[in-house]
């Protein structure tokens, strides 16, 4: 294994931080040092322009009675001796309507040119200022030539006079002090640079470099005894992390040692296993020949549950016809016993009425008896046979065949009022009341009629069980169109159902009225129209003492189902 080299001492922690931190202290003093120079030069320029503004104190009083006196050699004597100045690079004269009266040195002409004055004051042009370099910028000032006549009287402006100065002379003033600070700065980072030099080494160079030599002689295959102990007085982080150290490198020869022994052990377990394998085969061939054999026996043992199960598919469903039948053979004894009955009853009178009818004259009395116990007996006959036909035709309508019904378009808004109508006169004696929220314009190509029936018997469901006992009852239905789907709702404010009701509510003869009136199919006849031949969901939710909400959801437009015999009656109830 290759063992890492150290790094050299230009690369070293050590020497990284002192270029970041004297790199950082090298901009820090250009930045100061430039923001020195900057304040220092605008202070300059201020004393210059200061001392302009103390020339034309000075001079001015000479400049006006030079320029009122025309005196023109007396002017040119004070121009010649402000140019003695040396921020002092030009001076010019105009009188009020702008000529130019006396100038010396560098000036502006009118146009904002540089000009040269000759010896008689005329503007020439200054070929060693046609451009205007770094620090040659002109500074000028200009003040009015005030001049009074007499004592005491105001003095009046009779021109206007200029003092010309250079950004050099600025740049000369603050040159030395520049080089002042810039030699400073040198020398202190300079200082400081050998200072950090020495002390980084001594306390961080030394000590790493220390680790680094120990921990590139660190064999990890097989490491020494040898420890490490850094120089130098006190303990700080680097001792500590020496400490670590040691202790990670007895840890690593302790690992090692432990790792040669459990390497013998797995070379000696090695030579176990290749002795195992020598006999592995042989007993592969075995258990492979035992799980055949135990698949052939679970194969058959599938095949047998296989049987079994399709024998009590059959049974289940020979048990689940033997329940309805029981159950229709139970609901249909009632009427049709109470049918005999009646028969027989009226076969007795009508044989008495024969007697007596025989025997001699017949009696009035007889004769109203007769009839009225026959009229009676037809009555009751008559209530019983439509019992048993309607139990009958709720029996055949279990299946929902709807062939002969007829598909076509309609308003379901009509369709409930139709229905609500037909069924008025039931209403009109009930002690609770139906009230249709139903908007018009919800058009479906459905089965009007047995959508009817569902309607139908919804509502005499409600008046059957929810209302019973309930006082002020009202029953609730709407209708809303979402996402191509029509929901109708039925919502009473009853007496509720209870959670195992409500799972077996749609079950073919499951009733809470067994012998009241209630024959367990009417909503097991709703559920199979829904969700069969109108191609919808039927739902209910109901909590006790607050009433029951059945939800049907229907397409607009119902599936197409190939029917025969619908069979639909339309007095079927739970």
């Amino acid at each position: 294994m290759p063992t890492s080299t150290s790094p050299s001492l230009f690369d070293s922690i050590a020497a990284r931080l002192l270029r970041v931190i004297f790199g950082c202290y090298f901009v820090v003093t250009v930045i100061i040092t430039c923001v020195q120079i900057t304040l220092e030069y605008g202070e300059t320029e201020n004393r210059v322009l200061a001392e302009i503004q103390a020339m034309d104190k000075t001079f001015g009083r000479g400049v006006a009675e030079a320029v009122w006196t025309y005196n023109g050699a007396g002017l040119n004597g004070i121009l010649a001796g402000m140019m003695q100045q040396p921020l002092v690079i030009g001076v010019k004269v105009v009188n009020k309507a702008g000529t130019l009266v006396a100038a010396t040195g560098l000036v502006e002409s009118d146009r904002g040119e540089l000009m040269t004055a000759d010896e008689n004051g005329q503007l020439r042009q200054s070929p060693t200022h046609q451009e205007e370099g770094a620090f040659e910028k002109v500074i000028a000032q200009s003040f009015p030539v005030m001049y009074a006549k007499s004592m005491g009287s105001s003095p009046q402006e009779i021109g206007t006079w200029t003092i010309y100065s250079s950004e050099r002379f600025v740049l000369d003033q603050v040159k030395f002090g520049f080089i002042l600070l810039l030699i400073n700065s040198v020398i202190k980072t300079l200082a400081l640079w050998f200072i950090f030099l020495f002390v980084v080494q001594r306390l961080l160079g030394r000590p790493l470099q220390q680790l680094t030599t120990f921990v590139s002689r660190i064999n990890v295959q097989n490491p020494g005894d040898e420890t490490i102990v850094l120089q130098g007085n006190g303990r700080h982080e680097l001792h500590l992390m020496a400490d670590k150290l040691n202790e990670l490198h007895g840890s690593l020869k302790q690992s090692v040692l432990d790792n040669n022994t459990l390497n013998a052990r797995l070379t000696q377990e090695k030579e176990t296993t290749q002795q195992l394998n020598l006999t592995l085969e042989a007993r592969v061939e075995q258990r492979t020949e035992a799980l055949a054999e135990s698949n052939r026996e679970l194969f058959s043992v599938v095949n047998k549950l296989q049987q079994t199960q399709s024998e009590l598919v059959e049974v289940g469903k020979l048990a689940s016809l033997g329940s309805l039948v029981a159950g229709v053979s139970h609901e249909l004894n009632t009427p049709i016993g109470t049918a005999l009955t009646t028969a027989s009853t009226l076969e007795d009178e009508a044989l008495k009425f024969k007697h007596a009818l025989a025997e001699g004259p017949l009696r009035r009395s007889i004769l109203d008896l007769f009839v009225q116990r026959s009229i009676d007996a037809s009555a009751l006959l008559v209530r019983s046979c439509h019992r048993a036909a309607s139990l009958i035709s709720s029996f055949k309508q279990v299946a929902v065949d709807q062939s002969s019904e007829h598909r076509r378009k309609f308003d379901l808004q009509v369709l409930i009022h139709d229905n609500l109508i037909a069924l008025s006169p039931t209403l009109k004696v009930a002690t609770w009341k139906s009230q249709a929220e139903v908007p018009e314009g919800i058009v479906l190509d459905s089965y009007p009629g047995p959508l009817g029936q569902v309607i139908v018997n919804l509502v005499l469901n409600a008046g059957l069980h929810a209302f019973d006992g309930v006082p002020d009852g009202l029953l609730r239905i709407s209708a809303s169109v979402t996402n191509g789907d029509v929901e109708i709702r039925f919502a009473d404010n009853g007496k509720g159902m209870s959670a195992e009701t409500q799972a077996r509510i749609f079950d073919p003869f499951f009733t809470t009225k067994l012998g009241q009136g209630g024959s367990g199919l009417g909503l097991a006849i709703c559920h199979n129209i829904v969700t069969g031949l109108l191609g919808g969901t039927h739902s209910v939710t109901s909590t006790l003492g607050v009433g029951t909400t059945f939800v049907i959801t229907l397409p607009l437009v119902a599936p197409t189902i190939a029917t025969e015999d619908s069979g639909q009656g339309n007095n079927a109830q739970r």
